[in-house]
């Protein structure tokens, strides 16, 4: 849980875009990240396997891919 004042941050790796993700943009978009406390930085990804090595170089704090 985030401390009073201050958001929790979280960095994603984000190898590519996807439909599949689309209520993730959207509650982005729509601030609901923020207003939970959290701080969600995305950050692109080069590949799958360039974000699964950031992950555990811990560069990253998560990392989503999907069936693609």
């Amino acid at each position: 849980m985030a401390r009073a004042g201050r958001a929790a941050a979280i960095r994603l790796g984000e190898p590519f875009r996807g439909l599949l993700y689309v209520p993730f943009y959207l509650a982005e978009a729509l601030g609901a990240y923020q207003a939970e406390g959290v701080a969600v930085r995305v950050e692109q990804a080069r590949s799958p396997a360039a974000a699964a090595a950031a992950l555990h170089a811990s560069a990253l704090d998560a990392v989503w891919g999907g069936p693609m």
